[in-house]
Parts: structure tokens; sequence; C-alpha cells
């Protein structure tokens, strides 16, 4: 097997939002809601017949799909890094096997 190493450079915005210890403790204590309680309870106002003016079913909402979106904003600079590497190294390559394994 062959190890690779990889140097990924991070936007300083973007490495701010994982420097505060608040902010990313609430965001990861919101991500256990996001992933499986507000899509119950949004299931559970709807079959109550709850309003859309009902402000707990726009909370749900909002944490649903806005929690994700703080990972999104930190892993899309890291996987487009990522990804650059790889490709990088797959031309340097050279003459290797066309799946890109090497005997």
């Amino acid at each position: 097997m062959k190890t690779v190493e990889v140097t990924v450079n991070v936007p300083a915005d973007a490495y701010w939002l994982a420097q505060m210890p608040v902010l990313y403790f609430t965001v990861a204590a919101l991500t256990g809601v996001s992933i499986t309680f507000s899509p119950l309870l949004i299931y559970e106002f709807g079959r109550d017949g709850v309003a859309w003016s009902d402000w707990r079913l726009w909370a749900c909402f909002g944490v649903t799909f806005l929690v994700p979106m703080f990972y999104a904003r930190l892993g899309a600079p890291v996987a487009a890094q990522a990804w650059k590497n790889r490709k990088h190294a797959k031309r340097t390559e050279g003459a290797g096997h066309a799946d890109g394994s090497s005997v």
C-alpha cells in the first residue's frame, strides 16, 4: 500500500469558524437534532395540522437545513484541495495501470 502525504490550505474565513469553541460546540450539538429530531417533529407537526406560520415548524426547518451548511462551509475547501492533490498525483504517477493500481 502506498502512503501519500497531503497538505490542505483552508481559507482564513472558514478556519475562523472552526476556532470559535462556543459556536462549534453549539453546531455539534444541533447536528444530532438536525438529523433525527427535526424531521420527526416536522412529521408530527404535519400530522397534527400545525399552521405554516408556527415558529416551531420554521425552527425545525432552519435547524435541518442550516446546520449542515456549517459543515459544508468548512468541508468544501478541504475537499477541493484533496481532489486537486489527487488529480495531480494521478497525472504525475506516470506509467501505472489503467485502474490506478501498481504492481
